[in-house]
């Protein structure tokens, strides 16, 4: 004789079915058997009802939460790691503003004389050794790459090329 596992009640060998758990069950409680609680609200449904997420039984309604907050923290933790790496990329070209070819400051204006990258009193001095000897430069162009309060890029203000003697 054995006995039911949810009821209790003691079974005959002709009544006595095996779930799927391989516990013996009477006929009344052989479909509650298959049942599993669901790991968010403990409902009970049959297995072949339940979705599997994450190792856990969740029913239909529960899965479809689940799976939709992991979706939206997974895309609002990707919005907070793509602001922290830009907020990264800004300092780190701010850390790597660019240097005079002569002296090596830091250039917030880029003076272009004839290839090199020149600061202003760099610029000027180059300029004034040009005319001592009555030579005008090849290119001249003046680049404002930061605003020294604002930070920020700004394009070229304006380009001067001389004319060349033929």
């Amino acid at each position: 004789m054995v006995n039911c596992t949810i009821c209790g009640k003691e079974l005959k060998d002709y009544e006595v079915l095996y779930g799927p758990d391989g516990l013996p069950y009477c006929a009344g409680c052989i479909s509650e058997a298959d049942k599993v609680p669901c790991y968010r609200c403990g409902i009970k449904l049959p297995r072949s009802e339940m979705k599997i997420y994450k190792g856990q039984y969740y029913c239909n309604y529960c899965f479809m939460e689940v799976y939709m907050d992991e979706q939206q923290r997974e895309k609002q933790e990707d919005r907070e790691r793509e602001k922290r790496e830009e907020k990264f990329e800004e300092k780190k070209k701010e850390q790597e503003l660019e240097r005079c070819d002569m002296c090596g400051a830091k250039l917030y204006t880029v003076y272009n004389v004839d290839g090199m990258h020149l600061c202003k009193n760099c610029a000027d001095k180059y300029l004034d050794d040009l005319k001592k000897f009555h030579k005008k430069p090849a290119i001249y162009s003046v680049i404002k790459i930061r605003d020294r309060t604002l930070g920020e890029k700004i394009e070229e203000d304006f380009i001067q090329k001389p004319k060349k003697k033929i």
